[in-house]
């Protein structure tokens, strides 16, 4: 379990951790690249001149306290703590992604290959 790694949740998989997973589910690595279309690189442009600098260090640098309610989470950044509507969070932070990583999703490797009739 991701708790149980060296460096504790959060932290990246060390290459032992990797290796003791089945090999169906292994991660490969491999650098991401930004898509070449015009209007995903105009989207990722507004979204980076509308941010605001000190929640996106938050976002990047806090540590999950716990859930308050079924929608609430507290969350420490330095020596403060806030409490964040989980709803609005993941809705932005998946859409950032999505634009990110659009027409660069990884490759899925089924082993053994599922069977292909005809």
């Amino acid at each position: 379990p991701e708790s149980q790694r060296a460096g504790g949740p959060g932290t990246p998989m060390s290459a032992l951790d990797e290796e003791r997973l089945p090999p169906t589910i292994r991660k490969k690595s491999r650098p991401r690249k930004m898509s070449n279309l015009t209007s995903i690189k105009n989207l990722v442009v507004k979204y980076e001149s509308k941010g605001h600098e000190g929640l996106t260090e938050l976002m990047k640098e806090y540590v999950f306290v716990g859930c308050a309610t079924d929608e609430l989470a507290l969350v420490q950044h330095g020596t403060k703590l806030f409490l964040a509507n989980i709803a609005p969070l993941t809705r932005e932070a998946a859409y950032q992604i999505c634009l990110r990583r659009f027409g660069d999703l990884d490759r899925i490797e089924l082993n053994p290959p599922a069977p292909v009739r005809q």
